[in-house]
């Protein structure tokens, strides 16, 4: 994280799985595994991404997000997923109800060059989406 200003923050993120080993899909008698799923690629290697966020003298925030993830197989159903990138907006307002509680709109677009990618199995494909939503913190 850095944060160049009390209003601004630009975040990176990498993450590396390298995962080896099974999981039991069942056992016998001995608690030893009849059925076994290698891990191997069922995990994307790599991860990436990059957050930068700044909030406006008007409450407005604005935040971009760039999002990287290496080629894996699919959990659900063993679809092989090619690796995506994909680019997030979100504009968020804050609003002040009484001393500790307040209410935030959200208005999220996900993906938003429109790269469609698979994402779990073969048969959701992420294009371009937008999402709208409101969060109330009471206390």
């Amino acid at each position: 994280n850095y944060k160049p200003s009390r209003k601004t923050l630009i975040n990176f993120f990498v993450g590396i799985a390298n995962t080896d080993g099974y999981r039991a899909d069942r056992l016998d008698t001995n608690k030893q595994p009849l059925e076994k799923d290698y891990l191997d690629s069922n995990v994307p290697y790599r991860t990436a991404g990059a957050l930068i966020a700044h909030k406006l003298d008007s409450g407005l925030r604005l935040s971009l997000q760039y999002n990287y993830v290496d080629a894996y197989k699919s959990e659900g159903d063993g679809d092989d997923l090619e690796n995506f990138e994909s680019i997030d907006f979100k504009l968020s307002k804050e609003f002040l109800l009484s001393n500790d509680e307040k209410i935030e709109f959200n208005g999220i677009i996900r993906n938003v060059g429109d790269n469609t990618y698979q994402d779990f199995t073969d048969d959701n494909l992420v294009g371009l989406e937008t999402y709208f939503q409101v969060k109330l913190s009471l206390n």
